[in-house]
């Protein structure tokens, strides 16, 4: 009979602790659930919230707490660049991580820190010339002396003065097709004489990751006095370090045809050669202002005699205008000297002046 009563006692307490147990697991797990949604709602996951979490990973390609609290660590002090690409990687390895939404939102940041996100003047966070957030742009510098090397919309006006009385004036515009391309048209006053020049350029290389330009320049110029028709092909390269120093060089010959006298009476075509290119070096030292030094080769007959008139330049660049405007300007200053001439003095040092007004 004693029996009897304990086996019925047992029975009636089984019953009543099994829904209690089963809403205590019930709660238990929307505990850890609601915890979990909590943290990805916060805007950063601290040390706290993380140790608070204890996941196992249960399929391919995801990732727990502890792993990626390791990630962080390692990233910690990377670089924008490679922080990018040491959670891209991350995410190559977890593709279904926990923290995936939160990975990506940190690598938008950090692209936005590397290359912005609105005009602006080179070299504010990102160090270059100014922006337009539709464009991913490298921004290289502009050389005094040298070509564009970057496919951009932009007008440019300048004028160069050497004494004794050599006087240079540029106007511009360039028309930008794609990101790789575009044309442009207009004239100044080389070595040669007076020339309406046009011509492509095309970015064989534009990583704007690396912040690396290789650059085709094919250009063709109608010379007033004397007439004649020249192409110049060029390739330029251009790397951008960190957002203070970029460092961009071209190379390229300068095709004509010309007429020569032989004699008195009878006259030849020839095809004069030239070489033309340069390089250019620019830092920037403040918020609104750069410093760049330039050197600008032009020879001729690069076997003896060797006719050639190679310039020095050095000045700034300023950035006059406010960094939301719709279009930036940036107006470059500076002096030139020759550097080892030979047969050729065009002049004896001259200044320079170059607005550039960017539209994209």
């Amino acid at each position: 009979m004693i029996r009897a009563h304990l086996t019925v006692l047992c029975a009636l307490s089984m019953a009543v602790a099994t829904p209690a147990w089963a809403q205590d697991d019930e709660d238990l797990f929307d505990d850890d659930e609601k915890e979990l949604d909590e943290i990805d709602d916060d805007e950063t996951l601290g040390d706290e919230d993380i140790l608070d979490i204890e996941e196992t990973p249960d399929a391919e390609g995801l990732d727990d707490a502890n792993v990626y609290r390791a990630q962080q660590d390692e990233v910690l002090e990377l670089e924008p660049d490679e922080e990018i690409m040491a959670w891209e990687d991350y995410l190559g390895e977890y593709p279904n991580s926990t923290f995936k939404d939160r990975i990506n939102k940190r690598i938008d940041e950090l692209t936005d820190e590397l290359y912005g996100t609105g005009g602006r003047p080179p070299g504010d966070g990102d160090g270059g010339a100014p922006k337009n957030a539709d464009r991913d742009a490298i921004d290289m510098s502009q050389g005094l002396l040298l070509e564009n090397i970057e496919p951009r919309d932009r007008i440019q006006a300048g004028f160069e003065w050497g004494l004794p009385d050599y006087a240079n004036f540029i106007l511009d515009y360039e028309k930008q097709l794609m990101d790789e391309l575009s044309l442009h048209g207009g004239v100044r006053r080389r070595y040669t004489g007076w020339s309406i020049e046009t011509g492509v350029k095309y970015a064989l290389v534009r990583s704007v990751r690396t912040q690396t330009l290789v650059t085709f320049i094919g250009d063709i110029h109608v010379n007033a006095s004397p007439a004649f028709v020249g192409i110049r092909p060029q390739v330029a390269f251009g790397k951008r370090f960190g957002d203070k120093l970029d460092l961009q060089a071209q190379l390229g010959p300068d095709f004509a045809p010309r007429t020569i006298v032989v004699g008195t009476t009878q006259t030849k075509t020839a095809l004069d050669f030239r070489i033309v290119g340069g390089l250019n070096v620019t830092y920037r030292a403040a918020d609104s202002v750069s410093i760049f030094a330039e050197t600008a080769i032009h020879m001729k007959n690069t076997s003896w005699p060797d006719y050639r008139f190679n310039v020095v330049s050095f000045g700034l660049k300023f950035y006059p205008q406010p960094t939301d405007s719709d279009g930036l300007m940036e107006v470059n200053l500076g002096a030139s000297a020759p550097a080892a001439p030979n047969y050729w003095m065009y002049h004896y040092g001259s200044i320079m002046g170059q607005v550039n007004y960017y539209m994209d």
